[in-house]
């Protein structure tokens, strides 16, 4: 099913779904007819799978029932056209065949089957070029041959037999049925004119029944060109060279043709046999005798010596153009138009694969000469010649040396996309497949764009191209699909990179199937090359075995690429080697990095930057890393060579050109430049680094777990700025704040930019309904993305998942289109309104503003790879105090949280008894008390902001000198923020109306003291709360407008943190708990080891809490388990979890838990916490005070509590808290254990 098809397709059911009741008749009829078929009513059944899968069964049934009456109606049509017997009736089809065959053959004949008389009529009966005309055709002849006297009935048989020959080159209609008629006419008139009786006409006819099996498209492509073999051999024993030469030479040369396409064989031996065949039929074809023969001829023998595997390359691409430019002394443009720009075309393509010469001129010649080539193949006169051209031409682009990569790039994308507007597949299968794999290599080197998005263009090109391009009917050319599979899963960036690598070669292994070293060298070679890279990078297995592996590929390539034969093929392997040998540990470490700067000499002995820059530049760059690190030698005068190479790379290397390794070969010329001391040059070489790569992150339009992964990758970025600004503060303490701002700028930026998108702020005179409408659509725009970002992350590559993802789209395309209009109804009221693209990063000015008084110190931790840096700001210092721990307490940090997490995951009891000395030894390797005492004792306020793992650990519990903890010594809060920009956008939400409460109360039925604390706080809110309560806490029940009203929204349910996908990480609502054995089988759904799973599409998961409207909302708490959890592992500290869906959503504070919490002690704390909130405290001091509160009461002052504030306990309950509280003295402190007090945090104001 092509593109175009299966969009018209989603249109026709975007319209049913969207059509008022009643009115679905009227849509069906206003589509195009074309679409009303059975390909749409499989579509509909397909989405209606998807609706299934979402929960959505109402519209599931919908779509199912209208192609349940599509269906029907389409099988009426069918029937009604059919007799009994299900034969067509020939009195409604088979008069209109007869009366157009009846026509056709006239016109055939009487013009003298000149095309030019015969194509406008075939045009104007396309509908009747289809299966049913073969039928029609065989039962007219039947009819017509037999009743005419025996010159008419040959008269008639000829007339067929020229039809045959017309349709075969027609250009219009489906080219397959117009061959499959044409065979059929050829068949017919094989059987009228006998071998014995015509033995002339009918080797004739086998001579065109051997064209039409060599470009037949139906059944299998191998048995086509056997048969086509035969057909030629047949003809041979009738035109022999003694009796009929030019016919016996036109086989010949036709015989050819199909052994350089023949799949079955030795392909180099089917070259041979081509070359073989047109040598003969050269005998006869002579330049004196027939010279446009010997022409065509001699431009075949081209092609031959331009793909032959015998010989030596070189010499045989020489060979091709110079026979390719004798055929182009008699196939001149006035003489021979056609065949002048055929041969034309097949001297660019030789010039493109040239090897002796300048590379970068001979393609600049393929580019002259394809354009001489289409002065003639014009898309008027000769639209598949045209479409030929440009495809050859986007090649010579992809690989143009002259001229800038991207723009050269553009062009060859443009090429590819005007060839497809002739290669389609229901015409040309076999070009459009070819062309959608040329498609695929140009995006897969494509330098504008997204990166990432780029990729998975491209993967989709290839794999449509399988579509046609089968192992059985085209093994060269699968394989070579199969090759650029490897390549692109070995560049891709969506996925996983492990698995990704693994696929890659995977694609290589079965590329080497059909591409043997006998058969194949060159290409063999090349894949040896792919399948060196891949297994360089391979993640899984020994990484050392990964690495001998991969020299043994790049070493068994160049048993083919010699330094004679293929001098440029030779010096990319030694690019390889020299690579590969950097990173090899294993043996004399001194050896290795001695034989990479060899391989990458050598590299640089043919590579120049005039002629390969590209080739040059990237072993320039290794050669680079070598000497970095080179132990042989001076130090000093290894370093100069290092950075003379990398200035080298970067001549070609620019942010246009290649942006990917122009910041990696910055950010590797600052680290030289930082080893040398050169503390200036590196820190201007880093923040060139570090502006490229939030440019190239601003360009990202391929969602957000790519730019998590890129942001990932360019971490070490600013962890190397800010060791050089630390460095630099040492003689100029201004860098002190600089090292700051370049913190923030690693930390949340998404998240910054989102929480910023939403933050409009007109000068104009605007409605705040459109405002608020703009801000919607801007929330919608960016939940739309993460659906589409959590299908990719799934990857599922069926076709109900591609549908889906296509149905996403085009929402988000809708949302899009809404927002712009919007914005241009804005625009007229005030012309400088703009919404905001790039998000300015705070700078330390700024950070300082964020603390109100001087009372408030901020805290920020940063950790790299070499140490942990914790910065101190206050408002009575002019620039942060910065302690920095050393490699091994950095070390033991790393250590501690192994420990931690290990112990939280698989020994929860050991991990609650050891809480509070584990926190202590956690305060010891961050020096917590020695950073306090840097502090001036007026500071009473701290806000916290984390970096990567110290998100999910209690810090206002660490424990202090003097004092228990800092909640302790800091009596006016302690305070968390994802980062200072986003403390920044959360503080700019000033919401003081604290009157409507929206809560969700145990939906799962299995939290008794969840009751207790949800009824005890809504009376806080009285008349004011709506409160979802058990099984009435189901997802379709909670309407967006209980939170668009909402100033406090409260959960009191089970949370659940998804550490793979964090998008599905959730909030359980009712029914959602899916148990052990049960045959609900949810298409979404989290599983356990024990057999039960949860059900995601009866959750609130991440992604969807992304695009609710809490606009009205001053405070979200989440008192369930583990909400307040994010992905540690994502180096950029990107901060997402489901605090950060609730502060995209407005909510500037959320209170949040960081481990699974008792429901008794949560009860207990949140009614206190809210009590706190009632007395006008703000939100961190509520939950501190209500924290140390929990942790200082004793059993006696907490049974009065109780009473007093008359807590709803049912005799159960009383009789578990009794049991609970019973041994302990009334003195007694039950909740004193950071485990029951410390697990919830204020995040944001």
């Amino acid at each position: 099913m092509n593109e175009q098809r299966q969009e018209a397709y989603l249109e026709i059911i975007s319209a049913l779904l969207g059509c008022p009741s009643g009115e679905e008749p009227q849509v069906i009829m206003a589509a195009n007819p074309d679409f009303i078929d059975i390909g749409l009513v499989e579509v509909m059944k397909q989405v209606a799978a998807v609706y299934v899968q979402r929960g959505e069964q109402n519209t599931a049934d919908f779509l199912t029932n209208i192609a349940s009456q599509i269906a029907e109606a389409l099988e009426s049509l069918g029937a009604e056209s059919t007799d009994e017997g299900g034969e067509t009736s020939p009195t409604i089809h088979s008069a209109k065949y007869n009366d157009f065959l009846t026509q056709i053959l006239h016109l055939v004949i009487e013009s003298d089957s000149d095309p030019q008389t015969v194509y406008p009529f075939l045009n104007n009966n396309l509908d009747k070029l289809d299966r049913r005309c073969v039928r029609e055709l065989q039962e007219w002849s039947k009819e017509n041959l037999s009743k005419y006297e025996s010159e008419e009935a040959r008269k008639i048989a000829v007339g067929i037999a020229n039809l045959s020959n017309i349709l075969q080159d027609f250009p219009v209609g489906n080219r397959a049925s117009n061959l499959e008629i044409a065979l059929t006419g050829c068949e017919i008139v094989a059987t009228f004119f006998d071998s014995q009786v015509f033995p002339i006409q009918w080797a004739g006819i086998q001579i065109n029944l051997g064209n039409i099996y060599h470009r037949r498209i139906q059944e299998n492509r191998r048995d086509n060109l056997e048969q086509a073999i035969t057909y030629y051999q047949a003809a041979l024993q009738v035109f022999t060279l003694e009796a009929f030469p030019q016919q016996w030479a036109l086989a010949q040369n036709n015989l050819g043709n199909v052994y350089l396409e023949r799949i079955q064989g030795e392909h180099a031996q089917n070259l041979e046999e081509a070359i073989h065949c047109y040598n003969l039929a050269l005998q006869v074809r002579t330049r004196q005798t027939v010279p446009p023969d010997w022409a065509q001829t001699k431009a075949n023998l081209s092609n031959a010596y331009r793909d032959r595997i015998y010989g030596n390359r070189s010499d045989n691409l020489e060979q091709a153009i110079a026979v390719c430019q004798e055929a182009l002394q008699i196939l001149t443009q006035r003489d021979f138009p056609h065949e002048w720009a055929i041969t034309k075309t097949n001297l660019g393509t030789a010039y493109q694969e040239r090897i002796r010469g300048n590379p970068a001129e001979n393609l600049e010649v393929a580019i002259t000469v394809y354009r001489e080539a289409l002065q003639i193949r014009t898309r008027e006169t000769i639209p598949q010649g045209w479409a030929e051209v440009q495809m050859n031409l986007g090649n010579v682009y992809r690989t143009r040396i002259f001229g800038n990569r991207g723009e050269n790039l553009e062009k060859a994308i443009a090429a590819f996309q005007e060839a497809l507007k002739v290669f389609t597949r229901e015409i040309y299968p076999q070009q459009w497949a070819i062309t959608q794999t040329n498609f695929g290599s140009a995006y897969q080197e494509r330098v504008k764009g997204d990166r990432a998005e780029n990729l998975e263009k491209s993967v989709a090109a290839y794999e449509s191209a399988l579509l046609v391009l089968t192992r059985e009917d085209f093994p060269q050319d699968w394989a070579r699909i199969q090759i650029n599979l490897g390549s692109a899963h070995y560049s891709r960036i969506l996925g996983d990179r492990s698995q990704n690598l693994e696929l890659a070669i995977s694609f290589y292994q079965k590329a080497l199937q059909v591409y043997t070293k006998e058969t194949f060298p060159e290409i063999w070679g090349q894949t040896q090359c792919n399948l060196g890279n891949a297994y360089g990078d391979r993640i899984k297995g020994d990484r050392e075995d990964n690495l001998e592996i991969a020299i043994v590929a790049y070493e068994s390539a160049l048993q083919v690429f010699t330094n004679t034969e293929y001098p440029l093929d030779w010096a990319l392997i030694q690019t390889n080697l020299g690579g590969t040998y950097y990173q090899k540990n294993r043996g004399d470490s001194e050896e290795n990095i001695e034989a990479a700067i060899v391989a990458c000499k050598l590299a640089l002995q043919v590579f120049i930057y005039e002629t390969s820059p590209e080739d040059w530049a990237r072993a320039q760059s290794n050669l680079a890393a070598a000497y970095y690190d080179r132990i042989r030698g001076s130090r000093e005068e290894n370093l100069e060579a290092a950075i003379a190479a990398c200035k080298s790379a970067l001549r070609f290397y620019t942010l246009d050109v290649s942006p990917q390794d122009y910041t990696r070969i910055l950010f590797t010329l600052g680290l030289i430049y930082q080893q040398f001391g050169q503390l200036h040059d590196a820190y201007s070489t880093f923040n060139s680094a570090i502006e490229c790569v939030e440019y190239q992150s601003g360009k990202i339009t391929s969602g957000e777990p790519v730019k998590q992964k890129l942001a990932s990758q360019w971490a070490r970025y600013y962890w190397s700025m800010v060791e050089v600004c630390l460095e630099l503060a040492i003689a100029d303490p201004q860098y002190y704040a600089r090292a700051i701002e370049y913190v923030e700028r690693s930390k949340a930026r998404s998240l910054v930019e989102l929480l910023a998108s939403l933050d409009l702020y007109t000068k104009g005179d605007i409605p705040e309904n459109i405002i608020n409408e703009l801000k919607r659509l801007r929330r919608g725009i960016s939940a739309k993305q993460r659906q589409l970002d959590l299908v990719v992350e799934l990857e599922r590559l069926d076709e109900t998942n591609r549908i889906y993802r296509q149905q996403l789209h085009q929402e988000l395309h809708s949302l899009q289109q809404e927002f712009n209009q919007l914005l241009n109804q804005i625009e007229a009221i005030d012309p400088n309104f703009s919404v905001p693209h790039k998000i300015e990063s705070i700078s330390f000015e700024e950070i300082r503003q964020l603390l109100t008084d001087d009372q408030t110190v901020l805290i920020e931790w940063y950790i790299t790879s070499e140490a942990i840096f914790t910065f101190m700001v206050t408002q009575q210092a002019e620039y942060p105090r910065v302690w920095q721990s050393s490699l091994a307490e950095k070390t033991a940090l790393l250590d501690w949280i192994k420990e931690y997490i290990s112990d939280y995951a698989h020994n929860k009891n050991q991990w609650q008894s050891q809480l509070s000395e584990s926190l202590h030894d956690l305060a010891q390797i961050l020096h917590v008390d020695d950073i306090l005492s840097s502090l001036p004792n007026s500071c009473q306020k701290l806000k916290i902001v984390p970096h990567l793992f110290l998100h999910l650990f209690p810090l206002h519990a660490l424990p202090i000198v003097d004092k228990r903890c800092l909640l302790d010594r800091f009596s006016k809060g302690v305070s968390y923020a994802p980062s200072c920009q986003v403390l920044q956008v959360s503080q700019k939400h000033q919401r003081s109306k604290f009157t409507h409460l929206f809560a969700i109360q145990n939906p799962t039925e299995d939290l008794s003291y969840s009751d207790i604390e949800v009824q005890t706080i809504r009376k806080i809110f009285q008349p004011y709360d709506d409160v979802l309560i058990k099984k009435a806490a189901k997802k379709e029940l909670i309407e967006n407008r209980l939170f668009g009203t909402a100033n406090c929204v409260h959960f009191s349910c089970h949370g659940y943190f998804n550490s793979d996908i964090s998008m599905l990480s959730a909030l359980l609502l009712n029914d959602s708990q899916v148990p052990a054995g049960s045959s609900h089988n949810p298409p979404y759904c989290l599983s356990f080891p024990d057999g039960s799973a949860i059900d995601l599409s009866k959750c609130l998961t991440l992604g969807e809490i992304f695009a609710l409207d809490l606009s009205q909302c001053r405070l979200v708490t989440l008192s369930a388990c583990e909400t307040g959890f994010i992905d540690f592992r994502i180096l950029s500290d990107e901060y997402v979890g489901l605090p950060s869906g609730f502060l995209v959503a407005g909510s500037p504070s959320v209170v949040s838990s960081l481990w699974t919490v008792n429901d008794l002690s949560t009860a207990f704390l949140m009614i206190q916490f809210y009590q706190n909130l009632q007395k006008g405290l703000a939100v961190v001091l509520a939950i501190n005070q209500a924290q140390l509160w929990l942790r200082d009461i004793t059993k006696a002052e907490l049974k009065a509590w109780i009473t007093a504030n008359s807590l709803p306990l049912d005799p159960a309950m009383r009789h578990n808290l009794n049991k609970r509280l019973h041994k302990l003295q009334d003195d007694q402190k039950p909740f004193q254990e950071p485990f029951h007090w410390a697990a919830f945090c204020a995040i944001g104001q």
